[in-house]
């Protein structure tokens, strides 16, 4: 086999074990609790990994769209309140000592997180996933179902929970395969 410079940059996006070490993490954010998870999250990845993180907010030109005449104020409200979040998850990253970069989108949000990860190179997603029932999710979409089904890097969805352990029993004994009896 021929040693090429595809092989070149696998080999340094993989870590000591041969693990994937992940450089550049994008975060898509929007300002609700479960973002604020998901961006702990990655920067949690990002420390361990000594990782660049891409806080992303999408203004969702979709939303504004809707309110017909105050579209224009209401995107400007929506890129104001973008610039908010990310400066108080700017201050976050400083206290975990991880190298950020602030990109605010216009668009349609599952759209411009498969863009912005495309362009800025992302080697890991983070998105939160708002608990809805399947009805909701069909209705109303899913930014996260979205990307997890066009994005072509690996993705970390950060589910909706108080307690991530709550729904499991603290012991769980699993029985041997029959063969061993």
């Amino acid at each position: 086999m021929f040693w090429t410079a595809r092989h070149a940059k696998k080999d340094a996006d993989q870590g000591a074990a041969g693990l994937p070490v992940h450089r550049t993490i994008l975060c898509a954010v929007d300002g609700s609790p479960l973002s604020y998870d998901a961006a702990r999250h990655a920067f949690a990845q990002a420390r361990f990994a000594s990782a660049t993180v891409i806080l992303l907010y999408v203004v969702d030109t979709h939303a504004a769209y809707r309110l017909g005449v105050h579209q224009v104020e209401a995107m400007r409200e929506l890129e104001r309140e973008g610039q908010q979040i990310l400066a108080g998850l700017a201050k976050d990253a400083a206290r975990y000592g991880v190298r950020i970069k602030q990109v605010i989108r216009r668009g349609i949000p599952g759209l411009e997180i498969i863009a912005c990860s495309v362009v800025e190179r992302a080697d890991l997603v983070v998105v939160g996933a708002h608990s809805r029932s399947r009805l909701g999710r069909a209705l109303l979409g899913s930014v996260s179902e979205y990307v997890i089904r066009h994005c072509r890097a690996p993705i970390l969805v950060v589910p909706e929970t108080d307690d991530i352990h709550g729904d499991y029993p603290a012991e769980v004994t699993i029985p041997p395969p029959e063969d061993t009896l």
